[in-house]
């Protein structure tokens, strides 16, 4: 491997590039992935260069961050470097609480809480767990192969206000440097199915706000206040052991009486497996998850609903453009036999659906959570 062209410096000029350059790029020039650089859409190139500096008011809330991390046996050997990182790039008091769900360490990471659970139990009784045995007013739930950029604490907690959820942007982990490659994950929506859809290069970092409004999280790297985890009831534990997360956070928040926002100016870079089934998802129980999330949040059975499913999906339409007859199209859907069978639909649901026109879909996707 070639040696970098800059080292152990935030930023500096760059002979391959001409131009100033963080050590990211230059990295990916000098490991002769200068042509995939190249191809990379500008909306990319400005991310490997852009940078927020915290404010006065950031840096002076010493206020605690509990995070919480269930760690599944596969990703131990991750967990050290996720951990340093969380602290090193923290600007304010921090502790961390793990779960162990499924195994027990050799040894115990002396910096952290923890719990374990054998057998696996999955992320839902894990999370729970750990929001009990933590102290802090903020719950930072994170995967346990990430990393996470400058300061991430302290701008989470400045959105992290009463019923607000707040997610970090997402990167693509490279877990030889352990830094992101510039890869815009962050967005999600999902739509009438409740099909979940990561949405790629909507706005050009330069021109976005650093807080906005999302439909959905991608299920981890969110901040919650304590006291709002709790009042939600926590995690829903009926729902399985994994799958769903960031839709029945993102539903509880919305469709009741919260919110749930993307600080641009936090990364989280998050190890992306695709085609790899690192835990496996009991058919049975997904089918269980999806039927009971429909029943609750789409055909509104839960009595905290305050809002239809469909002002969610016309709410974030300018992410994505819902089709004209989405609406016509969702009515036939919930009246047709297939979902009459497969989601146990009441005989009576017709009526309700019709006096509540627009509540919609199947929670029957993969998610990331």
């Amino acid at each position: 491997m070639r040696s970098y062209c800059i080292q152990h410096k935030p930023e500096t000029y760059c002979k391959i590039a001409k131009k100033k350059a963080k050590e990211i790029f230059c990295r990916m020039v000098c490991q002769g992935r200068g042509e995939e650089f190249a191809n990379c859409t500008s909306y990319e190139k400005e991310r490997l260069n852009i940078r927020w500096p915290l404010n006065k008011r950031q840096l002076a809330d010493k206020r605690l961050v509990s995070v919480i991390i269930p760690c599944i046996k596969e990703d131990y050997q991750y967990l050290r470097r996720t951990i340093d990182s969380l602290y090193k790039n923290a600007a304010g008091r921090v502790e961390i609480v793990i779960a162990y769900d499924g195994f027990q360490p050799d040894e115990q990471l002396i910096d952290t809480k923890h719990v374990a659970f054998v057998p696996i139990v999955g992320q839902r009784v894990a999370m729970n767990q750990m929001v009990d045995m933590a102290n802090g007013e903020f719950i930072f739930r994170i995967d346990a192969h990430c990393a996470m950029s400058e300061g991430w604490d302290a701008r989470m907690k400045e959105s992290c206000r009463e019923k607000t959820i707040v997610c970090a942007d997402i990167d693509r982990l490279d877990t030889e440097t352990w830094e992101g490659e510039g890869f815009d994950a962050g967005i999600w929506v999902f739509d009438e199915n409740m099909k979940l859809e990561m949405i790629r290069n909507v706005i050009g970092p330069r021109s976005r706000v650093l807080e906005a409004e999302v439909m959905t999280t991608m299920g981890q790297a969110f901040m919650i206040r304590k006291e709002y985890y709790l009042a939600c009831g926590g995690c829903d534990e009926e729902l399985g052991p994994y799958g769903d997360m960031g839709l029945e956070w993102s539903l509880k928040t919305w469709l009741v009486d919260g919110r749930t926002v993307i600080k641009r100016d936090v990364v989280c870079c998050h190890l992306f497996r695709p085609g790899e089934n690192v835990v496996k998802i009991d058919k049975a129980s997904r089918i269980f998850s999806s039927n009971k999330l429909y029943k609750q949040w789409v055909l509104g059975k839960d009595p905290k609903v305050r809002k239809p499913f469909w002002w969610l999906l016309n709410k974030f339409q300018h992410y994505k453009k819902w089709s004209k007859d989405a609406k016509l199209r969702l009515q036939m859907h919930l009246l047709s036999p297939h979902v009459r069978e497969n989601y146990f639909v009441d005989e009576n649901a017709q009526d309700e659906v019709s006096s509540v026109p627009g509540q919609d879909g199947v929670s029957s996707v993969e998610s990331n959570g």
